[in-house]
């Protein structure tokens, strides 16, 4: 709260994300991603599409000077090891 009384907004203290109207925890994608993706980096996060369509859900990755990192084996491996709806 500012010395005027406003409130200021710097972000959320959690790691959750909203897609669809369903509350969606972030972390847990990240750490799904880690073991196929040989990264450095990775965050997750809901995101506005600019046509209006709804959320989607993104992972951005680093993956390591040298591996051999493919979309394809990333989504294979995810396919297989996260639970559908």
């Amino acid at each position: 709260m500012l010395p005027d009384g406003n409130l200021v907004l710097i972000g959320r203290a959690d790691f959750n994300g909203q897609n669809s109207g369903f509350r969606v925890e972030l972390n847990p994608i990240e750490n799904s991603v880690a073991p196929a993706s040989q990264h450095t980096r990775c965050h997750a996060q809901s995101r506005e599409q600019s046509t209006g369509e709804n959320a989607r859900l993104v992972a951005y990755i680093v993956p390591r000077p040298g591996s051999t990192f493919s979309i394809g084996n990333l989504r294979s491996y995810l396919a297989d090891s996260l639970p559908t709806t």
